[in-house]
């Protein structure tokens, strides 16, 4: 069956979001979380179902052009939620910044550069759900845009993190910590054993 000029460039413009947009966006969020959200499945099943109805030669054009918008629209929201999982992944693998100042000293940037990106990713983060909220059902296009802005700032920042650093520090915390714990121990020991002798002592008089 031949296809129209239109048919092919609509058809092309499903797999370049196919290639361009959901499978990048897929393989970092995999990589970033280790799942496979059922969500995406579902919607990337839909969207390979209904493409392959645009490729049934038995159907009509119309048809068939509607199920390619079908797959598109299938498509265009697994991106979406694709993106908005991979901002959410991304501010919990942030969030030690917060939390952990003494690991800010693991990223191959000043501190106060981390800090501003931090800033950055989490206020433009709070902008792109608020212009969705506000834009439910239109501009997803738009929407898409603005978590893969917000995303590319968190990727680059978790990127800069070293890995050798995050074992220094954990190392030292370590000794840290058990160097707390012996002098405790010490204090603890030390403190009865002045105890023991002063109750001895005070025994021992007439």
């Amino acid at each position: 069956m031949p296809q129209s000029k239109n048919m092919v460039q609509n058809i092309s413009h499903v797999f370049n979001l196919y290639r361009k947009d959901f499978i990048s966006t897929y393989a970092i969020y995999v990589s970033l979380d280790k799942i496979k959200p059922k969500q995406i499945l579902f919607e990337e099943s839909n969207a390979l179902a209904h493409l392959s109805q645009y490729f049934n030669e038995e159907l009509t054009d119309e048809i068939r052009n509607d199920n390619l918008k079908k797959a598109k629209n299938h498509l265009t929201r697994a991106t979406l939620d694709l993106n908005k999982l991979l901002w959410a992944a991304l501010a919990d693998k942030l969030d030690f910044i917060k939390k952990h100042p003494n690991k800010l000293l693991t990223f191959n940037l000043p501190t106060v550069d981390v800090l501003n990106r931090h800033n950055i990713f989490t206020a433009k983060g709070t902008v792109a759900r608020r212009y969705e909220m506000t834009n439910i059902g239109n501009n997803i296009d738009t929407v898409i845009n603005n978590y893969k802005e917000i995303n590319k700032i968190g990727m680059d920042l978790l990127e800069k993190v070293d890995i050798h650093k995050i074992e220094t520090i954990n190392k030292l915390t370590y000794i840290i910590k058990t160097k707390e714990f012996i002098y405790g121990a010490i204090i603890g020991i030390t403190a009865s054993l002045i105890a023991a002798f002063i109750f001895d002592y005070i025994k021992s008089l007439p």
